[in-house]
Parts: structure tokens; C-alpha cells; sequence
């Protein structure tokens, strides 16, 4: 993988993401808590699942 900048660019938006719902929990109505927690696990398990596919496809 010779660009990673897309990798970079999601990787960060999905750890923001993440964090932005962490820290706004409590202002976040209780329809949506579970939904867009699930949603943020969901982009960090694939974000950090493509980070260890590109370092594993760099070095062959």
C-alpha cells in the first residue's frame, strides 16, 4: 500500500467519532446511546482491522 493517507484520514475520523460519543453520553438521547455506540465499535474494530492488513501487505 503505497498511499496511506485514506487509511490515515479514516482511521482518524473513526477514533473522533469514537471519542466524540464518549465524551457527549450524556447529552446523547437514550434512542440513539446504544445504536451509535455499537456504530463507533464498529469503525474502530474495521480501522484498526485495515491498519493491520496494510502492515502485513507492506512488507510482502
Amino acid at each position: 500500500m503505497e498511499d496511506w493517507s485514506s487509511l490515515f484520514i479514516f482511521l482518524l475520523a473513526s477514533f473522533g467519532f469514537a471519542f466524540a460519543v464518549i465524551l457527549k453520553k450524556d447529552q446523547i438521547p437514550e434512542v440513539l446511546r446504544r445504536p451509535l455506540a455499537i456504530i463507533a465499535l464498529v469503525l474502530v474494530l474495521v480501522s484498526f482491522g485495515s491498519l493491520v492488513v496494510a502492515f502485513f501487505t507492506s512488507f510482502t
